[in-house]
């Protein structure tokens, strides 16, 4: 058959049946066709044209073909090569394989896509959570897709997904499986496989229960110390602190259970504070907030009585301070003899009688810690005095 003129048979053509009465040819292919040899056709039919005509130029065409299908399918049989041949051949004449035909003019039809190119999850990932969306790129001439998902000792996902380039699979367990992956582009041709992707699906750590500064407490200086207790499967936190209308500290702070955050301007700004944890699957941004606000210390009250360095005779004294600005309560703190004579909470007074002294010479120094909300103001001065007869 005459490759520009691509319905008629040329003269020297073979026809059927066989001796033994089968449909042949199989099928029928071009000849005055170019080749190095014979030079370039010039596009006319034999015996005006050039080229290189006959059986000896079709049945080249015919092998080469059927290489291309073993190439594509090496399982393939010669019976299936043949099968395969025939059935994309163009029927010519009488309609089905005929004696003139054959199965119809050589043709390997539209070839399947290219492989898409896989895009999320990334090969290797670890991915959280029990729905997970599948991304690739469109393959050129596909009108559909099939997405195969593996792990876990069997297919976890194997369907034809449409002509869409993205599926959001939902059930995974979150339990560490490794799955792998691909994406099949397919047309009318056949399906034409992507690589393999893998990806290990793990569940995100809960929470961290926060401890401290506790929620709704207010917090005095300008270095605060937040803490929180460990989360399963965690390796690395996220501290995360609002206020004054901007993120005070946004970091990632390691693997730690505590962190010292300096530069708190002790103004009355009220923070809210937050622990992300989390592991290779990402963060875990559901976590709790707690509040605090922070102020300025209280300043240590001014000792009055016992005067430092005076000589108290008796049994029981009377210990007198004045107040300070922002002290809600006072702690007394006495101490002598080796060891704390009185250290206790006495409430929101400026002086405290304490009894019980030997009377005996024994020097105490002492102090008084202003208190609020906020906490206590160690950074008190301490004052002397000998207790014992004048």
């Amino acid at each position: 058959m005459f490759w520009n003129n691509p319905t008629v048979l040329e003269d020297f053509s073979s026809r059927g049946p066989s001796q033994d009465g089968r449909v042949k040819p199989d099928l029928v292919a071009p000849d005055g066709v170019s080749t190095a040899t014979y030079g370039a056709s010039n596009g006319v039919a034999y015996p005006s044209g050039t080229g290189f005509f006959g059986t000896s130029a079709s049945a080249p065409h015919a092998a080469g073909a059927a290489a291309l299908v073993k190439e594509r399918h090496p399982s393939y049989t010669p019976a299936q090569i043949q099968a395969y041949l025939e059935e994309r051949a163009i029927d010519l004449g009488a309609a089905g394989k005929d004696n003139l035909y054959g199965s119809g003019r050589l043709s390997l039809g539209a070839l399947p896509p290219p492989p898409p190119a896989l895009s999320s999850p990334a090969n290797g990932a670890t991915v959280s959570g029990t729905s997970i969306t599948f991304q690739w790129n469109a393959s050129a001439g596909a009108t559909k897709y099939w997405l195969e998902i593996y792990g876990g000792g069997g297919y976890f996902y194997d369907a034809n997904v449409g002509n869409v380039t993205s599926k959001e699979v939902t059930g995974f367990p979150n339990d560490g499986t490794i799955y792998y992956w691909r994406v099949f582009a397919g047309n009318d041709a056949g399906w034409n496989p992507s690589s393999r992707r893998s990806f290990t699906n793990v569940g995100l750590p809960p929470p961290p229960a926060l401890s401290s500064p506790a929620n709704g407490t207010t917090v005095s200086g300008t270095s605060i110390t937040f803490q929180w207790n460990a989360s399963t499967g965690a390796t690395r936190y996220w501290l995360e602190i609002y206020g004054g209308g901007r993120y005070f500290y946004d970091a990632n702070v390691g693997n730690v259970t505590s962190k010292q955050v300096n530069g708190f301007p002790s103004d009355g700004t009220t923070y809210r504070w937050r622990v992300l944890p989390g592991n290779a699957a990402g963060w875990n941004s559901n976590c709790p907030r707690w509040s605090f606000t922070n102020v300025r210390p209280l300043p240590p009250p001014v000792l009055s009585s016992p005067a430092n360095g005076a000589t108290v005779p008796g049994t029981s004294i009377t210990f007198q301070w004045n107040a300070s600005a922002g002290a809600t309560k006072y702690w007394l703190e006495i101490y002598g003899g080796g060891g704390y004579f009185y250290d206790a909470n006495v409430g929101d007074v400026t002086s405290k009688e304490v009894t019980g002294f030997p009377n005996d010479g024994t020097t105490y120094r002492w102090r008084v810690l202003p208190g609020n909300a906020a906490g206590w103001n160690i950074n008190s001065p301490r004052w002397s005095f000998t207790n014992g007869p004048p």
